[in-house]
């Protein structure tokens, strides 16, 4: 049966009170444990999920741990895993008209007789000897037809549909709420009076979007927030607008700080949680702006805030700040600080069960060792960032590791499962649609040409990586993936297109702002140019600084 989004919303609903009711059985485990519940929650549904992979996930090997969650639990991990998934299956059972062979699949059973031999164990009779009492498809249609704007009702029949819907199915209701709303991906920091204020905010934003920034300053310095609604927006905006224009995205994370300008009393003992997190937010958008003094400045800053002797500092904040300034470490080439930072956030993001910080940290540390050269250190990052994430909830992210896992794998050379992690990354690019993703995983095809000595397979990925960062205008990627091509094109003998590609390079090269050990490979090779003795030796040190060198 063809799976849309009416099913979407009724699986998430579905599977609402199982994965509430594992994050209670994690919160009741020993500490040792917790890590195995995370992965079973977030995987749950994964056709590849089973007892082994789960406790591989988790890094426990300890056999004395696994008799401890079978105390704990009152079962096997096998069976734990089989009867939670069980449990969402009767739910769907009950809620759509799914077929059985549909809800055998999505819920992890890759083989039918397998799921209706667990069915029978747990509920105590086959799934086809159910009465299906269906909840009524056209509530759920009406709900979810807002979302995509395809909804004809008007106020007082959605609002009677909705209460329908919350006495037929509280879950499924629930559910499609959070779907109509949208949900926020990012770290928020709330007090009293949020809701209050946030329209009052989405609307001095719109006022001011489009004004000189001096013109911005004066407008945010006129409003006080009983809420960091309007620091929370701007933090947001700065990224948004950094994307594309650095000193953009430096001056709205300005006017972030800015607006908690004269709020001490308003927040009290908390403004030093909000400015200590808003500094190290500015020295992100510094970072991402390549002014790395005027980073090191602010996150000095973040510090100093920080360490003002209050009540009850919020760890959150500090795990952010952790993150952003291992990011910063990272792009200064200060590998060993860098990663100390991460491990930082990471086990903070842990302590707090916040799952989806801790997997963008795991990426951050596998990114820093794979600059570092630590290529199996960033694999088992990544491998661990893949286990703590729920792929059907968090694409983009899961799309992010298995890029970086296909990258650091056919660096170190293991051919074969870079090939596995480049065709699921693939996969999720169908489904997440990034452009650069795309240009990205021709890049790492091109690797893997290389790897198994089809050159002409790389030198094919490589030309189409080069077009798609030169149409996109991504002048450091063009220069490594052009410095690549170089490389395969002298294995093969061919100086002549060899010396024309350095020529075109070397300009663009010169224009990005690189460390000095780079900088210094790039001038050999301009110096050998002009004395003829270009060489493949030359081409393979500056294609190395260029790999290691994270600007």
């Amino acid at each position: 049966m063809f799976w849309d989004e009416r099913y979407d919303v009724a699986f998430k609903a579905a599977a609402q009170a199982t994965r509430a009711r594992i994050q209670r059985d994690r919160a009741r485990a020993p500490n040792a444990l917790r890590k195995v519940f995370t992965v079973v929650s977030r995987r749950l549904f994964h056709p590849m999920l089973n007892a082994t992979e789960a406790w591989k996930a988790a890094g426990i090997k300890d056999s004395a741990l696994m008799a401890t969650f079978a105390q704990s639990t009152d079962t096997s991990l096998r069976r734990y895993i089989a009867e939670a998934r069980i449990e969402v299956a009767s739910v769907l059972m009950m809620t759509t008209d799914l077929d059985l062979g549909s809800i055998s699949e999505r819920v992890g059973f890759t083989y039918h007789p397998t799921f209706t031999e667990n069915y029978k164990r747990f509920k105590g009779k086959l799934p086809s000897e159910e009465v299906r009492e269906l909840l009524p498809p056209p509530l759920i249609d009406d709900a979810v037809s807002l979302k995509a704007g395809r909804g004809l009702l008007d106020a007082t029949a959605m609002v009677g549909h909705i209460e329908e819907l919350m006495r037929l199915s509280p879950p499924a209701a629930r559910c499609i709420r959070e779907k109509i709303c949208g949900a926020d991906p990012e770290p928020k920091i709330t007090v009293d009076g949020a809701h209050d204020d946030q329209l009052k905010a989405e609307g001095l934003w719109q006022a001011i979007r489009d004004l000189p920034f001096a013109e911005q300053c004066q407008q945010v310095r006129r409003y006080l927030f009983c809420s960091p609604v309007l620091f929370d927006l701007l933090r947001k905006m700065s990224r948004r607008e950094g994307h594309t224009d650095h000193k953009r995205g430096v001056e709205v994370a300005q006017l972030a700080l800015l607006s908690l300008e004269n709020s001490d009393r308003v927040f009290g003992d908390r403004i030093h949680d909000l400015r200590a997190f808003g500094w190290a937010w500015l020295g992100n958008a510094y970072r991402l702006a390549l002014d790395f003094l005027a980073a090191a400045a602010a996150f000095a800053q973040a510090d100093r805030e920080w360490a003002v002797p209050r009540a009850k500092p919020d760890q959150l904040v500090l795990a952010n700040i952790c993150h952003l300034k291992g990011a910063l470490r990272m792009m200064r080439r200060e590998y060993v600080k860098a990663t100390q930072d991460l491990d930082h956030a990471c086990s903070l993001f842990r302590q707090l069960d916040q799952i989806n910080g801790e997997a963008r940290a795991l990426i951050y540390r596998g990114i820093t060792n794979g600059y570092a050269g630590k290529l199996g250190e960033a694999v088992e990052d990544f491998q661990e960032a893949a286990g703590l994430i729920d792929e059907d909830d968090e694409k983009e992210m899961a799309f992010a590791i298995r890029g970086g896992l296909a990258n650091a794998l056919v660096r170190a050379g293991e051919a074969q499962s870079a090939e596995r992690e480049l065709e699921h990354a693939r996969q999720l690019h169908r489904i997440v649609g990034d452009p650069m993703g795309s240009i990205k995983l021709d890049w790492i095809e091109g690797d893997l040409g290389e790897l198994h000595d089809n050159l002409e397979k790389a030198k094919s990925f490589y030309t189409a990586a080069r077009v798609g960062f030169r149409d996109a205008e991504e002048r450091r990627y063009f220069g490594m993936v052009s410095v690549d091509l170089m490389t395969i094109h002298s294995r093969q003998g061919e100086w002549e297109t060899v010396a024309a590609l350095v020529a075109e390079t070397l300009p663009i090269l010169g224009s990005l702002s690189l460390h000095s050990e780079t900088v210094a490979a790039v001038g050999l090779l301009a110096e050998a140019i002009e004395a003829q003795g270009l060489s493949s030796r030359l081409l393979n040190d500056l294609r190395v600084a260029l790999r290691q060198d994270p600007l």
